[in-house]
Order: structure tokens, then sequence, then C-alpha cells
């Protein structure tokens, strides 16, 4: 088979790119082996979960190669010796193959759990005490995942070995220098914002919840990750452990969860927007310290506080979440925050049956206005996954991209492109606006 000669940075480019491909192509054997999972996923779902699952292949491959990249970068005539080289295809080899081998055996593993494997399982099974002979009885009897495993590897290698890298005999040295540390601060770059997912600073990095984001149902989301980003992504996380501290009959009789309403009684249709406001201290609002300064404090809410005048208003409250990311699962779906935050844990794709999913049912429209960047905190996954039918957050809000623009961004501005959209709504709404106080107010 020819060969295709090419310069360090070009050769190493298009190794990552098959790398990519190959893990990408995965997928596909992944939904064929599960299709009785995956089923009415129309033309527009489909493209929707691809484009999503590369961003998250495009991560994977950046924890898998972050290695090989840098010894391939490093600013040392000796990585074009043949020993170097041959480290480097092994290595390459190893760790692209560790992810190709981890979305086989899930392929097949996925009909037990209906979620991608995590290193909580390989946690779980690490004080087995015949874990050998668990996974050879396991590999007879899926047998057929090595052939499949095989092929893609033997893909994965054969696009390889087909970029011979030139030497650099006619490079200078001062070229040679300051092109190899040029690389050596591209590439991190390149991958930083490969693993984050993007380089905007108002985004935390990907995880697994934010795949909800590009799926019309939970159960769609597995097509959307891969199990190498999943495995890695969780390595040393700890999440929720289940703890039992009374008998089931002795809990029902202290406390019940479950609450009976009146179904015969006909439902109010009325409108609503429900505004959740961030670091609200008591000591903030007027209404509620009008004994200060001789009955003369007048707090700095002064439009909140004429509102309080008038409404039906709790004198206690109590948090159910500690930071801007623990609100929306706190008051949406009446999930409280546990050790980490629970749009970053894997149950964040667990289907739940949060307020915008009830009042669905009921025929109420329910949109998000987020007074953040796209994407921020995973709030536009996890409300995708709620039932919450649009998202707008700031790049859906044109006005706002023009302000900010030129540098005249406020809240007052974020709060005026609320009605205007309401108007377009059905009858019957519910938008829930979540606005940062941190925010220049204008």
């Amino acid at each position: 088979m020819k060969r295709i000669s090419l310069s360090q940075y070009p050769a190493l480019a298009i190794r990552l790119f098959w790398a990519l491909f190959i893990l990408w192509v995965s997928r596909f054997v992944f939904f064929v082996v599960n299709v009785q999972h995956f089923q009415g996923i129309d033309a527009q779902g489909w493209a929707s979960i691809l484009w999503g699952g590369l961003r998250f292949d495009i991560a994977a491959v950046c924890y898998l190669n972050s290695l090989y990249v840098l010894l391939q970068v490093l600013p040392f005539h000796a990585r074009y010796h043949p020993m170097y080289q041959k480290f480097s295809t092994i290595l390459f080899g190893i760790t692209n193959g560790f992810g190709l081998l981890a979305n086989c055996v899930d392929t097949f593993y996925f009909s037990f759990t209906l979620r991608r494997t995590t290193s909580s399982v390989l946690k779980e099974f690490s004080n087995e005490d015949h874990l050998s002979q668990i996974l050879l009885t396991s590999a007879s009897h899926y047998w057929y995942f090595i052939p499949i495993f095989l092929a893609l590897f033997f893909l994965l290698m054969l696009g390889y070995h087909r970029i011979v890298i030139q030497p650099s005999t006619a490079i200078r040295p001062a070229k040679f220098y300051s092109l190899s540390l040029g690389m050596l601060v591209l590439f991190p770059v390149l991958f930083v914002g490969g693993i984050r997912g993007d380089w905007r600073y108002s985004t935390r990095p990907i995880t697994m919840s934010n795949a909800g984001q590009y799926v019309k149902r939970p159960a769609e989301i597995p097509l959307v990750l891969n199990t190498p980003f999943c495995i890695l992504r969780t390595i040393q996380q700890e999440f929720y452990k289940e703890d039992s501290f009374f008998e089931e009959p002795q809990l029902s009789s202290i406390y019940s969860p479950l609450v009976s309403f009146d179904s015969i009684s006909k439902t109010r249709t009325d409108n609503v927007v429900l505004l959740v406001l961030e670091s609200f201290g008591r000591e903030s609002l007027g209404f509620y310290n009008k004994n200060l300064s001789g009955g003369t404090y007048k707090g700095y809410t002064p439009f909140l506080d004429s509102l309080l005048e008038h409404s039906l208003v709790y004198e206690y409250g109590f948090a159910t979440g500690r930071k801007s990311i623990d609100a929306l699962p706190a008051v949406l779906t009446g999930i409280p925050s546990g050790e980490l935050p629970f749009v970053l844990t894997p149950y964040a794709s667990n289907e739940m049956h949060s307020l915008p999913y009830l009042l669905g049912k009921k025929g109420y429209h329910t949109s998000f206005f987020h007074g953040a960047p796209n994407g921020s905190m995973g709030f536009q996954a996890f409300t995708n996954l709620i039932g919450v039918q649009n998202y707008f957050g700031k790049m859906n809000m044109v006005m706002m991209q023009i302000l900010m623009a030129h540098g005249v961004f406020g809240t007052s501005h974020f709060f005026s492109f609320l009605p205007e959209s309401w108007t377009r709504f059905q009858n019957l709404f519910k938008a829930r606006c979540f606005q940062f106080l941190r925010m220049s107010l204008l």
C-alpha cells in the first residue's frame, strides 16, 4: 500500500483526525447492536446526536493522546529517530486501542445497565476474587465483540502507518526550534479547548450531563457519549452512595414524601412566571427589616419590596442548594444538593418528573431564560432533559449580543427581552428566569 510522506505536524494532525474518525464510527456499531433501545430517532435527532457526539469524541481523543502529542512536539531532533517513532507508535496503539476496546466492551455491556460505563463500574469489580474468571466467561458469551474490536483497531493502525514522517535534515536549527516551541504552545491550547468542549471562560468543562443538550429523550444520551470519555472523566470522582438508616416500614411511619391532591377539582390555567434570583440575602430586603434603623431602613430592593407587600410571603426559608449550579435541580425537580452538584453527576440523565414535565402534561408551554452564556453550568442540557421546550441564553438574544458588543449589557436589557418572547408563546405558558445578581445593573 502506498504511503504518504508528510512533515511532522501535518502527519500528527492527520493521525489524530483518523483516530477521531474511527472512534466516531464505533458509535454506529454501538447503535446497531443496541438498536432495540433507540427507537423513533428521526433525521433531525440523528444530526443533533452525531454533532454532539463529535464534541465528546474530540474530548476523548484529546485525553487519550495527550502524552503521544507531547512526545511529537518536543523540540528535539531525537523525535525523528526510528526507535523514538516506534515507541510513539506503540503508545498511540495502546492508548487509542484502550478507547476502542472500552467502546466495544460497553457495546454489549450496555444492555445490562442502559447507560455508558464509568469508572465506578471498574471500582465495583476491583474487589472481586474471581475477576479473571468473570471476564473470561463474559468474553466467551459475547465473543463477537473481539472481531469487531480487532477490525476497528486494524483500520486505526492501517491509517496510522499510511502516514510517514519526513526527516528534518533540511530544516535550519533556528526555524526548527522556533516552530517546535510554537507548536509546543499551540497544541496544549487546542487540547484544553478539546477537553473542555470550548474555550469560553463562562462555561465549565463538559461532563456526561452535557450530552442531554443534544437529545430529545434521556434514553438517547448513550448515543452521544463514548465510553473512554465517561471512564476518564469520572476517575477519582465519588458520586452518591446509598445509605440505609431505617427499615422501610419504620421510615414510612416517620415521614412520607408522597403527597396526595384532590384530582377532582379543576386545574387553574394561569400563566406562570417563576423568577429564580441568586445571592439575595435577607439583610438586603427592606421588607424583612422594617425594625432596623428606627423603622427607616429601606434595603436595596425597592421594587421587590413593593411586590412583597401584596404577596404570600414566608418568614423563613431553607436552602436546598449552596451554589448557582444547585438552583435548577432544587427548584424544578425537588432534588437538593449533595456532595457534588447534581447536574455534574451521571444521574442527571435519569428520567425525572419535574415541574416543567408535569405542567407540560397540562398543556403548558415551558421556556427557560438564562442570564448567562449558553451552556453555562450545564443548564441548557439539564432544562432539555427535564421537559423545558425552549432555552434562551445570551447567544439567543440578538439584541443582547449587540449591546454586549458595545459594552452596554445589563440586567435591564435582559428583562426587556422577556415580554417580547412571551407574546409569541401559546395562551398557557410557564417561564423560568434565572438572573445573576453579580451582573452589572443599568
